[in-house]
């Protein structure tokens, strides 16, 4: 593995940060809007992340498929890697690039522009269902703060955020089907996996 020279460059654009911070509080409320509407919501996790995001847990009714299997075995060989990434500096420039590229992605998808930035537990019934919520906002505070102890912790807290989201919602809503799409599909991993690449790191 090559070591990364510190950059004191972040990767944080504050101002953008900022914007798309103020803009998700609007988002969160579409979805608030649209689970009231809806009237129920799932109640039962997915596959996705345990708690302590040490372990990916698959659904057991869920159909084992070529792509699934794919996609979960780059996960794996992925996590190995960030598992070895402990240096602060190297944690901090990879981290910041990563959570920039997950931002980006969502802007992409402009219905869903926000949504994931800020705290959700305001939303009817989030804290009954999901016991530790995660989003961009406190991603970015953990990395400032250097919390994360290696890259594989930052890792686990992107894909809470989907698996979270596949928790609280219905299937058949915007919010559920792409965080299947980020959290079980490799969304998230390839994501990573371009990041690591370029940093030459993978």
């Amino acid at each position: 593995m090559k070591e990364i020279e510190s950059d004191e460059k972040g990767f944080d654009d504050d101002e953008e940060e900022e914007e798309v911070t103020k803009s998700s509080r609007k988002r969160s409320g579409m979805v608030r809007d649209e689970m009231e509407e809806s009237g129920s919501r799932n109640k039962r996790r997915r596959g996705g992340w345990k708690d302590d995001g040490d372990d990916y847990e698959e659904d057991e009714d869920e159909e084992e498929g070529g792509d699934t299997e794919d996609a979960t075995s780059k996960e794996k060989e992925i996590k190995v890697v960030l598992r070895k990434v402990k240096k602060q500096d190297v944690i901090q420039k990879v981290g910041s690039a990563i959570l920039a590229k997950m931002r980006k992605l969502n802007r992409m998808n402009r219905p869903l522009n926000g949504v994931f930035e800020a705290d959700p537990s305001s939303l009817p019934g989030y804290i009954d269902v999901i016991k530790k919520p995660m989003y961009y906002a406190k991603i970015s505070e953990k990395l400032k703060s250097k919390s994360y102890r290696s890259l594989e912790t930052f890792y686990n807290d992107i894909n809470l955020i989907f698996a979270n989201a596949m928790a609280y919602n219905q299937d058949d809503t915007p919010v559920y089907k792409y965080s299947l799409k980020m959290c079980t599909e490799g969304g998230v991993a390839k994501a990573v996996e371009e990041v690591l690449q370029k940093e030459k790191i993978m």
